[in-house]
C-alpha cells in the first residue's frame, strides 16, 4: 500500500504509475495516484486548452501522418478492428488517387482536400495492404455509399447533365 501525497488516501500500487526514472523515486511509483494526475491534467488542460490546441494543429501541419496514425489507432480500438501498421506505412500522395485533386493539409482545419487514411475493407481494419491515403470528399463520399448507390448517383448525374446541355 501506498500514500498518495495529494489526496493523501492510502492505495494499492495498482493505482499508482511506475516510474521509469528510479532515481527520482525510492519505490519505482509516482507520488500522486492515477486520478489526482488525471485531475490535475484535465485542470491543466482547460486551463491551457488554446496552447494545446495549437500544439496540435502544428504537429498536424507539419508531420500528418504522425496525426493519421494515432487517430487511427483510436479508431481502430473503439471500433474493434485490427491495427497493424506503423507510421510509415502511411504514405501521403501529392494528389488524391481516386479523384485527382491535390491534397494538402490546411492551417485551420480540414477540407475536402485534406488528406484522409481510408480502410478500403473497413472490417479488416488498419493492416497493411488494406490503407490508402486518399482525399476526405472520396473518403466521405466512399464510407456512405455502397459501389451500387455510386452506380445510381452517376447515371443521374449525367441524366441530369445530358438535360441541361
Amino acid at each position: 500500500m501506498k500514500t498518495c501525497t495529494k489526496c493523501k488516501q492510502e492505495k494499492p500500487y495498482t493505482e499508482f504509475y511506475k516510474r521509469s526514472d528510479l532515481k527520482k523515486s525510492k519505490d519505482g511509483y509516482e507520488q500522486r495516484c492515477i486520478s489526482c494526475i488525471r485531475e490535475s491534467a484535465a485542470i491543466s488542460y482547460i486551463k491551457n486548452k488554446d496552447k494545446h490546441l495549437e500544439r496540435r494543429r502544428k504537429k498536424y501541419t507539419t508531420d500528418p501522418s504522425f496525426h493519421m496514425f494515432h487517430e487511427a489507432k483510436k479508431r481502430a480500438k473503439r471500433q474493434g478492428v485490427p491495427f497493424t501498421i506503423e507510421k510509415s506505412d502511411i504514405k501521403i500522395p501529392d494528389k488524391c488517387p481516386v479523384l485527382g485533386i491535390p491534397l494538402y493539409v490546411g492551417k485551420k482545419g480540414t477540407s475536402a482536400h485534406s488528406p484522409s487514411l481510408d480502410k478500403y475493407v473497413p472490417e479488416l481494419g488498419y493492416v497493411k495492404g488494406n490503407i490508402h491515403v486518399i482525399s476526405l470528399k472520396a473518403n466521405t463520399m466512399k464510407s456512405n455509399a455502397t459501389s451500387a448507390d455510386v452506380q445510381k448517383l452517376l447515371k443521374w448525374m449525367l441524366l441530369i447533365e445530358k438535360e441541361n446541355t
